[in-house]
């Protein structure tokens, strides 16, 4: 048997001519990275803002890992946790790399507060789990808290927090012990009942708020106080038995969260005064380089303004504990903190306005700052609502796209997991293709020539490198995107409509046909449109749409917006 010699192939001349330009012999490998690929302007402002978060969550780690304690679990093989900053210093990763960094968001470094909410009474939970109040670790801009408290105590709040008051023990419910009649009336209080008087009695109160100067500071506190020192819940330091008591078992929970926010607040004062040699890679300004990079912030102290800690004490809470809580802070003060005066307290009622301890002196939360203020009004701005609108249309024709693609034989595979009958899956089955062809979404222009002629135009550059977008966006073109039901144009919803003079809304159908956008255009054209449009809006508003995207932290509350009570 002879042996066949095997030869690999010459490259073509294409190859050659490709391998030549990108100055390298393994040009599959290089293709991927090539300069000559253009990255969508939308896609360069999602790398932009999440490189700037990135930048905020470094150092919100860094400052989580210095007021951790080290696992001593495993002797022998514990060390100190690295930190993220340490790749910045010379002979780091990122400096070695030349990893591209961005400045963290401006408005992370403004006052923001952690607050500690319990309910005003007692909070029934399933079997096993003894009637105890309920409580809610959260952060919020300084400003905020007042709008905060407000939201919890209304019919705007998560649901998650509406269903706790739901299962809340009123004063005037049902009382547990009435065993009249064969089957006992319900202990639930309406919703409709309760909601009327929490404006006058709030029922999710403060207990403990700790205002810092920046957003990583207050986010570390509210995810340190939520457990012990080692991540274990609050509940597993009590014993299985001890915690069907009705009477200890609550007082024992609240005096535990109140230990802990104190533990972690001299912590932090502690280092913010110099101990353990500080922080590494804190900033006080977004556009700070962080702490011992380059030896930045090492020759002067941290001012005091910044290393304040504002500590305020519900009067909700007896007057004993909040007395006790205050000298035992004061105590291990002067004992573990080097720096003189680091907590200013305060007292706060039951609607977060605060009193200087000890007085009546009512003590104003700071204003908005100017970064938050300009976000705002960019809300309101013509240009972002048109940069909204076309998100959700791109959104809507790419969820058509796919429905229209999916064969019928994969929907009805997701209805023969279950165990209905071949009837009831027939008629879901059903459901679900006519809620799919429900709504159609369809765009309008103006009904002439010229516009259409202009449309045409506008979706036929590929090449991003060519957009001009002074040019187009300066030019007077109205659309319309609409939802369209199946059965008739009547209850057609505007995505995105020219506004109404004199209404100042969306204009609705019979208003457009009066501006005479009436002409439809094509779904595939109408969706090169939407895109074409993205794409000229990133590249004109690149650092206010960045800012958009990083404006709004989602580990903070705001007023028109609350997380899920944790």
């Amino acid at each position: 048997m002879t042996s066949v010699a095997v030869t690999r192939a010459q490259p073509t001349p294409l190859v050659q001519e490709i391998v030549k330009q990108l100055g390298g012999h393994s040009p599959v490998k290089k293709l991927r990275a090539s300069k000559f690929t253009p990255v969508e302007p939308t896609l360069q402002l999602s790398y932009t803002a999440s490189r700037r978060l990135k930048a905020e969550r470094d150092e919100r780690m860094d400052i989580t890992r210095v007021l951790t304690p080290v696992k001593t679990g495993f002797g022998g093989f514990t060390r100190p946790p690295d930190l993220i900053i340490a790749r910045r210093f010379a002979g780091g990763a990122y400096a070695l790399g030349g990893r591209v960094l961005e400045q963290p968001p401006p408005h992370a470094y403004e006052p923001h507060t952690f607050f500690l909410l319990q309910t005003r009474y007692d909070v029934r939970f399933p079997q096993g789990r003894v009637e105890s109040p309920e409580y809610i670790y959260g952060v919020c801009r300084e400003h905020d808290l007042l709008q905060i408290l407000q939201r919890y105590n209304s019919k705007k709040a998560p649901a998650s927090t509406l269903l706790t008051m739901d299962n809340i023990r009123w004063p005037w419910g049902k009382s547990r012990n009435e065993f009249d009649g064969h089957d006992p009336e319900s202990e639930t209080v309406p919703r409709s009942e309760y909601i009327t008087t929490l404006q006058v009695t709030p029922v999710w109160i403060p207990m403990l708020t700790v205002t810092v100067a920046t957003r990583p500071l207050a986010l570390t506190i509210s995810r340190l106080c939520n457990s012990l020192a080692m991540g274990t819940p609050f509940y597993a330091a009590i014993d299985s038995h001890d915690r069907k008591c009705r009477k200890s078992f609550p007082a024992r929970i609240r005096s535990m969260r109140l230990r802990r926010v104190m533990d972690v607040i001299l912590d932090l004062a502690a280092v913010l005064n110099g101990a353990r040699g500080g922080i590494p890679g804190i900033r006080w300004h977004h556009e700070d380089e962080g702490r011992c990079v380059d030896g930045a912030g090492l020759e002067f102290p941290t001012p005091e303004d910044k290393r304040a800690i504002q500590v305020g004490i519900g009067s909700s809470l007896p007057e004993w504990m909040r007395q006790e809580w205050s000298e035992l802070l004061a105590e291990r003060t002067e004992r573990e903190v080097p720096g003189k005066n680091p907590f200013i307290m305060f007292e706060v009622d039951d609607f977060g306005t605060r009193r200087r301890w000890g007085t009546e002196e009512e003590v104003p939360w700071c204003k908005a700052s100017a970064e938050h203020m300009a976000v705002d009004r960019l809300l309101q701005e013509p240009w972002y609502r048109e940069v909204t609108a076309l998100k959700k249309a791109d959104a809507l024709f790419l969820r058509a796209a796919q429905a229209f693609a999916e064969p019928r034989s994969q929907r009805r595979n997701a209805f023969d997991e279950d165990d209905e009958s071949d009837q009831e899956e027939e008629a879901l089955e059903d459901a679900e293709d006519e809620a799919q062809s429900k709504l159609h979404l369809q765009m309008f222009i103006h009904n002439s020539d010229n516009a259409m002629k202009q449309a045409q135009k506008m979706v036929e550059t590929i090449n991003l490198s060519e957009l001009m977008p002074t040019e187009e966006l300066d030019l007077p073109f109205p659309f319309a995107i609409v939802l369209i039901p199946e059965n008739g144009i009547e209850g057609a919803t505007p995505v995105y409509a020219p506004l109404d003079p004199e209404t100042g809304e969306m204009a609705d159908l019979g208003r457009l046909e009066e501006m005479g956008i009436t002409r439809r255009i094509p779904v595939g054209m109408a969706r090169k449109f939407v895109k074409r449009r993205q794409e000229l809006w990133a590249l004109r508003k690149r650092d206010e749409l960045v800012m958009m995207k990083i404006g709004y932290s989602s580990s903070v509350h705001y007023p028109n917006r609350l997380f899920p009570a944790t």
